[in-house]
């Protein structure tokens, strides 16, 4: 089963640069996760092994209800709060999981479940762009960059315009569906912006990078009323802004995560509309031949959770995500449990 690895929260985590989040250890990484269901526990009826589901996210820490209803005890996102996806088995509760369609594979279904309900929510709900509308989506070669040209131009029907540092991720922002797309290392990108939009702005600036070189022009390019949202700031966090444009535009700067199950229930009227390119990183398409090192427990004895299959890759393999992050070390064994047998106690 191929894996994926999430620049900020496994990597930098990983690293020890991501204390502030707090992450409970001793921990098995891993931000999302999608496999088959082994094994339900008690009071479980929505689910049954054998059935295709993706997890990750923000869930329930504690025991709760099936559906998560009435649940007001701790939450925290998987592989840092609790234990995450790389590990052969991982239990979440029941209320986290999203059953899969038929065609789309388990790879493709991990990165969605990470990055789709970040950019809808950023666009829908927290900028709240509108058909006919501008935006510019910074980042446009990476996960949230690509999902955010495809949602924006292909769902809500804004004007979209594309940023990037190099011209192959500003043609990918084409082929994307972005109406425009500028390299911000080979032109200025707020007299581009300004040009391309009549001297007006953009309505929306959409980023998730916090770039302290290219930020800091992009918000100058934000028009009257503009509204700045942000999901992320691994290239800050400290950026520096024109605060007598924030003042005289009267812009609104706004971060706020997304609730994913709430997310694809928002999302669900739209579905007809929305055919978002499977569309991924390098970083994702590692396919690592995987193998079976022994079956690890979960931290948390959840009474309703679901068990999903998962595979780790030993300390043998080529490096994971080499081609991106510069040669990341495969995954230790020791994460996911001594390596050995299946324990007698552990669900079929």
């Amino acid at each position: 089963m191929p894996l994926t690895v999430n620049r900020v929260l496994d990597v930098s985590l990983r690293a020890g640069k991501e204390g502030a989040r707090g992450p409970v250890l001793p921990l098995v990484p891993g931000v999302d996760c999608a496999g088959v269901v082994d094994a339900v526990g008690p009071g479980v009826t929505k689910w049954r092994a054998g059935m295709r589901v993706a997890a990750a996210g923000v869930m329930p820490l504690e025991i709760c209800a099936e559906d998560g209803t009435g649940y007001v005890g701790p939450t925290g996102m998987m592989g840092i709060k609790r234990q995450g996806g790389f590990a052969e088995m991982v239990a979440v509760p029941a209320c986290a999981a999203i059953a899969l369609p038929d065609g789309l594979d388990f790879h493709h279904a991990a990165i969605v479940m990470r990055h789709v309900p970040t950019a809808w929510n950023l666009l829908f709900n927290v900028a709240e762009l509108k058909a006919g509308e501008s935006v510019l989506i910074m980042g446009a070669g990476g996960n949230l960059g690509t999902i955010g040209i495809q949602i924006a131009k292909h769902v809500i029907g804004a004007k979209v315009i594309a940023a990037a540092g190099s011209d192959d991720r500003v043609a990918m922002g084409i082929e994307l569906g972005a109406d425009h797309a500028v390299n911000y290392n080979t032109h200025d990108l707020t007299a581009e912006v300004m040009k391309l939009t009549g001297g007006k702005g953009v309505n929306v600036l959409y980023d998730n990078i916090a770039n302290p070189k290219v930020l800091p022009q992009a918000f100058k390019a934000i028009g009257f009323g503009g509204r700045l949202v942000t999901a992320g700031a691994h290239a800050g966090p400290d950026v520096t802004i024109d605060f007598s444009h924030l003042y005289h535009k009267q812009i609104t700067i706004k971060g706020r995560p997304a609730t994913i199950r709430r997310t694809c229930r928002d999302a669900s009227p739209r579905r007809p509309r929305a055919r978002l390119r499977r569309r991924s990183n390098a970083c994702c398409r590692c396919r690592a031949r995987p193998r079976r090192i022994g079956w690890s427990r979960p931290a948390n004895r959840l009474a309703r959770s679901c068990w999903i299959r998962r595979w780790v890759v030993p300390r043998a393999t080529p490096p994971i995500c080499s081609r991106r992050f510069g040669g990341i070390p495969s995954f230790a064994m020791g994460w996911a449990g001594q390596a050995g047998p299946r324990p007698a106690n552990a669900p079929r």
